[in-house]
C-alpha cells in the first residue's frame, strides 16, 4: 500500500498523499455556515501535514492564514491543525464574513 513512497521524480520536489479529510462543525459559530474540513496528507517520509479549506484575516496585516499542523500520526495531525485554527480564531472576538476566505474547491 506504500509503493507510492517509491515513485522516483526527477521534475518534482515532492508527493503527498491526501489520507483524510474530515468535516468539522463549529459549535462556537465563529466561522461562516459553521462548518469548514481540514485534510491530513502523508509525505514520502512517513510525516503528516494538515490544512483547513478556510483562511482568516489576521488582524495585524490584513494576510489570510490557514489552520496548519504537523504530526507523526492523522489524529496527532488533525489534533494540532484544530489548534492552530483555533489560536487563529481566538485572535478577535466578532468575525464579519469578508475576514474569511475559503480555498476552492479544486484546490483543496
Amino acid at each position: 500500500m506504500d509503493d507510492w513512497k517509491q515513485v522516483e521524480f526527477c521534475f518534482f520536489s515532492k508527493i503527498e498523499k491526501c489520507v483524510a479529510e474530515f468535516h468539522i462543525i463549529d459549535g462556537l459559530q465563529k466561522t461562516p455556515y459553521g462548518k469548514f474540513k481540514v485534510k491530513i496528507f502523508e509525505g514520502v517520509n512517513g510525516e503528516y501535514s494538515g490544512v483547513t479549506d478556510i483562511a482568516v484575516r489576521d488582524i495585524e496585516g490584513g494576510n489570510f492564514r490557514n489552520g496548519s499542523g504537523r504530526g507523526s500520526s492523522v489524529a496527532d495531525t488533525l489534533e494540532k491543525t484544530l489548534i492552530s485554527f483555533s489560536a487563529l480564531l481566538s485572535e478577535r472576538k466578532e468575525w464579519k464574513d469578508s475576514d474569511f476566505e475559503w480555498l476552492q474547491p479544486e484546490e483543496f
